[in-house]
Parts: structure tokens; sequence; C-alpha cells
């Protein structure tokens, strides 16, 4: 089916190369990406286009021969989103991301481990004065930040204890249904409530800012936003050891089971260890 705002896709044209239309890309990233992937994604495929008239399986090959391990990926994701944008996915048949075997694990025995643990990210939440800032990180746990930013009061049932994020990624893998309410979150929202027609009124820097800020006084070492996403992963599989229940709780389809292996809740060796040890 042809996305909107764009022409059909005929088999002859989606057979043979293409130009490159990055106006077409730059609007349907503005609809669907956070402001850094937009930024990520249009600069490969600027580079993409100083060196190609068109994109094809040949170019698009010999693009990702000369990439270094970090770019050949971040063209993958690129390419996908563009090919799928103008139904020319085949065109990425063969390829595949490139990870190494130690990304798949934390060696966190021979080695120090320099992730955000869910006991540190409530050390800082703790120490938080401010309801907005601990609010919108509350809620990095289960959606991405792009997500909290969409919400509306509208879209928060504090009755239920929910909030709906649905509006900002319904795609084949990720996908974003929203997040449940816990006690804590629910009373920062309610003290947020009436000071603004949407809970939080800042720009994404100013919570990246904010929360490297606070963990390099509380913890010594400054985090990432996704990091928090990471660590919750790491907290629910501990707490139910069900992956699909923490894909779920995360906006991510069960199909994509693996993007939380690869990017988000990576086991510590040390706790394989234990299970190891559990088994003799």
């Amino acid at each position: 089916m042809p996305r909107a705002g764009l022409e059909p896709a005929t088999v002859r044209s989606s057979a043979n190369p293409s130009h490159i239309n990055l106006d077409a890309y730059s609007n349907y990233l503005k609809v669907k990406y956070s402001p850094r992937t937009q930024r990520e994604y249009l600069s490969v495929m600027n580079r993409f286009a100083l060196r190609y008239k068109e994109i094809s399986k040949e170019t698009i090959t010999e693009w990702l021969s000369i990439q270094s391990e970090g770019g050949y990926n971040k063209s993958i994701k690129a390419f996908k989103v563009y090919l799928s944008l103008f139904d020319m996915e085949h065109l990425l048949k063969g390829f595949d991301y490139k990870y190494k075997d130690g990304q798949y694990v934390i060696d966190d025995l021979t080695a120090k481990d320099e992730r955000l643990t869910y006991e540190e990210l409530t050390k800082v939440l703790n120490i938080i004065q401010d309801d907005e800032l601990k609010a919108f990180l509350l809620i990095c746990r289960q959606s991405r930040p792009c997500e909290a930013l969409s919400l509306t009061w509208e879209d928060i049932d504090l009755e239920h204890g929910i909030y709906n994020a649905s509006k900002v990624h319904k795609g084949k893998s990720k996908r974003a249904w929203g997040g449940f309410i816990d006690q804590e979150l629910k009373e920062c929202l309610l003290r947020l409530k009436g000071k603004g027609d949407r809970p939080f009124s800042h720009s994404w820097d100013y919570y990246i800012d904010r929360f490297k800020e606070i963990c390099k006084k509380v913890l010594g070492k400054e985090h990432t936003l996704k990091e928090i996403r990471s660590c919750y992963a790491d907290y629910v599989l501990d707490k139910t050891q069900n992956p699909i229940t923490a894909n779920l709780l995360q906006g991510r389809s069960p199909k994509s089971i693996g993007i939380l292996l690869q990017h988000y809740a990576k086991p510590r060796l040390s706790k394989l260890k234990k299970v190891y040890d559990g088994l003799q």
C-alpha cells in the first residue's frame, strides 16, 4: 500500500533504480521519528545522495562496503526506512546489521560495568524534587522520550493508571501503546495537572541535560535517557524471567524480541554465572 502523500509504486518503479527523493524522506521522518533519529538518518541519505545519483542494489552495496561498523549499521537503518517508504525493501535483501559477540552480554566479571542499573536509577529519582522532570524520567522506563513528550492530559488516565502514546509509533516492530502509572508517577502527575495543556513543557534537550547533570552529581558519571529503558528492561527480566513481557511493556512487537537483547536488556555475566552455578 502506498504511503500517505505519495504516488503508488508500480512494479517497474520498484524494480528499477530510483532517483533519491530527500524531500519526501525528510517529511516522513518528521512525522514518524525523533529529532535525533531524523538527523542521523538524513545525514546518511544526504551523504549517500552526494555520492550517487540513484539508489539501487549496486549503489547500496558499494556504499556499505566503505562504511565503518557503526556507519554500516546506521546506513542499514536509514536505508530500511527510505526503501520502506517507496515500497523498495527488496533492495536490502541479503544485508543485515553487524554485531560483535560482546554486544550481546555485559562482561562485569573481568571488566567494569559502566551501564546504568535500576538501583542507580532509583537513587537518582529519589533526590529529584522537580515533579515534571521526575514524571518524565519515570515514563521513560517504558516509553521513548518522544512518546513522553507527545502526551497531553487527554492521553493520561489517572483513574485506571494508564497512559496512551499510540499516536507516535505504529510500525511493524516499533510500537507505542503507552504504559502504566504507578503511585509515584501518579502523585507527580497530580501535582502537575492544571499547570498547562500537557505535562511536559520543555524541549528534549532540557530533560537530557538535567538527567546527565543529576547522574553526574549522584553517581559520579553521566547516563543517557536510553539507558533508563535499558535498565528497566533488565529489571523486568529479573523479576519475571519473561522477555516477551519486557518487550511488550516497552512498546515492541513480540517478533522484534532480538532488539530487546541487542540494544536494551543485555544480560550481565555475573547474573548468568549465578544461574550456571545453580545448575551444578
